[in-house]
């Protein structure tokens, strides 16, 4: 989870009254937005103000991400950036999909008019996935977070490696190597050009294409793609999507396609795919297919908190 987000708690689902001034806007919650202005013209002034600022793995400047041109098949309705940065002492190279807060707005709202109470739902669907990743669509690349967003034990800075939304097992010619030569298991800074060629190599793998060699990745890791749970900027994981997704297939074509969460190794490659093809559906159609199961879920009594990455039980050893 990036350093700008916190912990999604359960204060603005039940926030009272609105009575904030005109110099607290920046602090209303997204339910505050919807009491004041209605339910679209609240998400999308919510929406705005959030997306107002520069994100850290954007960098400081505009010139820290030049436009990738011409855009990868797909995503003409996005902006397409590779961007570096540093956080927390580490660089970082990241490939982003950018959509316009319009196209983000009108994909929670259009979720959100799916469930029976659509404020409610659209306030925790905008809130809820700009907590969990700033609305963010990571192509490929390296998006510095603690070791604990992904599930690891550290929460030291991590360098966190993405493929079409969502995080993969990070390549062991990524891991780093510790000022005395041990594994440093993604918390050592690394070449950003190392970064950037491991990066296109997976995401070559995504496509089905021949990846470029990457120098000095002996045993191949940057053409191994193992994926986690969670699909940005949506924030569900397979199993959401397996009870909740596309309608038009049944929830038996939806696990053959996805796997399930848990253990990680039921987990399909094919779900970066389902990932990487809502998100360009999204951009074309203003209706994003994930944010959908995200809504269906919460209409059907899961919390925010049930939709994002699940801890999986440890495997018995066996005697």
């Amino acid at each position: 989870m990036p350093r700008s987000l916190i912990v999604l708690a359960a204060v603005w689902l039940v926030a009272g009254p609105l009575t904030a001034s005109p110099a607290s806007v920046k602090s209303l919650t997204a339910q505050q937005y919807i009491q004041r202005d209605g339910l679209d013209k609240g998400i999308r002034n919510f929406v705005a103000a959030k997306l107002k600022p520069r994100p850290y793995f954007m960098g400081r400047s505009v010139n820290d991400c030049p436009v990738v041109t011409p855009a990868p098949p797909g995503f003409d309705g996005a902006e397409v950036v590779e961007c570096t940065y540093t956080e927390a002492g580490l660089d970082g190279w990241v490939r982003l999909a950018i959509p316009t807060a319009g196209k983000l707005s009108d994909w929670i709202i259009a979720a959100a008019k799916k469930c029976r109470k659509p404020e409610v739902c659209a306030a925790t669907l905008a809130t809820y996935t700009w907590n969990s990743n700033n609305y963010s669509f990571p192509i490929a690349g390296n998006i510095v977070e603690p070791g604990t967003s992904a599930g690891g034990q550290s929460s030291d800075p991590t360098n966190l490696i993405f493929v079409y939304g969502v995080t993969i097992a990070r390549p062991s010619f990524l891991d780093g190597k510790t000022k005395y030569g041990k594994d440093a298991k993604g918390i050592a800074n690394l070449p950003i050009d190392d970064q950037k060629r491991c990066s296109l190599s997976l995401l070559a793998v995504a496509d089905g294409d021949i990846p470029e060699p990457v120098p000095l990745d002996t045993n191949r890791s940057c053409t191994k793609l193992i994926p986690a749970q969670v699909s940005r900027p949506a924030a569900i994981r397979q199993d959401i999507y397996i009870a909740y997704g596309d309608p038009t297939k049944s929830r038996a074509q939806r696990f053959s396609a996805a796997g399930t969460s848990c253990p990680a190794s039921a987990r399909k490659v094919e779900w970066l795919a389902i990932s990487k093809n809502g998100f360009i559906d999204a951009l074309r159609t203003g209706d994003h297919p994930l944010y959908d199961a995200a809504a269906r879920a919460l209409d059907a009594g899961e919390s925010a908190n049930d939709l994002g990455r699940k801890k999986c039980p440890k495997s018995r050893s066996r005697r």
